[in-house]
């Protein structure tokens, strides 16, 4: 049995599949939590005292398979970072004099990443790790959200945040100050 599967009843506590990802959990979490919490016509039948037991109760099973699934999850994104690390000293990635969008998208390549990993990892939005990587400063958000975005990203891939993030603005700016 995966760990996954050790987790089953806590997923259909919460009402998701067991392949469902932490954002879809969190989701049903706060649905169930929101449903249960409040005094819905659906729960009108829990009017008495032994239905409103039965209601905290499963508040409360709700509150704790959402705190063991998060647990699990955080536990599971460690492991990832730290077999990124591992990957990046196995496979002897080097230091680029100066990073880009190409060069973030080529160590994550080969370290045989996925940017809807580093989505997921960081909580950056996919299509502004899209335009990272290709340069295309015209469809990024502010400066201090680039910086920000750059740092988590640097940090999942292993690599200085300040470094990459130092390096983007200053090729970022060079290339808006040639365009004006």
């Amino acid at each position: 049995m995966d760990k996954k599967g050790e987790f089953h009843k806590h997923f259909v506590i919460l009402e998701v599949a067991d392949s469902s990802n932490f954002n879809e959990i969190k989701d049903s979490y706060l649905h169930l939590k929101n449903l249960y919490s409040s005094n819905s016509r659906i729960f009108s039948s829990f009017s008495n005292q032994t239905g409103l037991e039965k209601k905290k109760d499963f508040l409360k099973q709700i509150e704790n398979s959402y705190k063991i699934l998060k647990k699990y999850f955080e536990e599971e994104e460690k492991k990832k970072s730290f077999e990124t690390e591992q990957r990046v000293i196995e496979k002897k990635i080097p230091e680029f004099e100066r990073y880009s969008g190409d060069s973030l998208r080529l160590i994550r390549e080969v370290l045989g990443i996925e940017l809807e990993e580093v989505a997921f990892a960081s909580g950056i939005g996919l299509t502004h790790l899209k335009n990272i990587e290709a340069e295309s400063y015209e469809f990024l958000p502010p400066k201090a959200y680039i910086k920000a975005f750059l740092r988590k990203y640097a940090s999942h891939l292993s690599l200085d945040p300040i470094k990459v993030s130092n390096d983007y603005i200053n090729n970022m700016e060079k290339k808006s100050n040639k365009n004006k």
